[in-house]
């Protein structure tokens, strides 16, 4: 993730997002935003929390992925953001996500397409 920021979009001022994922050990992982750097951090980075990211793993991973977008995870309330209201409007579009994201969307609406002309004759 930390390749796949969208520095000039990020705000002037440095953001911490803490990343919160169920079925991952150890379960706390930080990104420390700034236009200049993007820092990991696997221990808190003793910063003020601006955005936590709280999900299920596996269902972050498909969002990641471009299986499903981060609007569907949110409504299945299978990834939770909370924080600094301007912050969790602008999250999405602070990543790039996977460089396969839109392949993959491509071949799952493709997939759509086919089967529903194949249902309908």
């Amino acid at each position: 993730m930390r390749r796949r920021v969208h520095r000039h979009r990020l705000p002037a001022r440095r953001v911490v997002i803490e990343f919160d994922f169920r079925g991952c050990r150890p379960r706390g992982h930080w990104l420390v935003l700034e236009r200049g750097d993007v820092s990991v951090c696997l221990k808190h980075p003793k910063f003020a929390i601006d955005l936590q990211v709280t999900a299920d793993i596996s269902a972050f991973y498909r969002v990641w992925l471009g299986r499903i977008t981060l609007g569907e995870a949110l409504a299945r309330r299978s990834v939770h953001l909370d924080g600094v209201p301007e912050f969790v409007r602008a999250f999405p579009q602070w990543f790039a996500w996977s460089p396969m994201a839109n392949a993959v969307r491509a071949g799952i609406a493709g997939r759509s397409t086919t089967a529903a002309a194949a249902a309908a004759r």
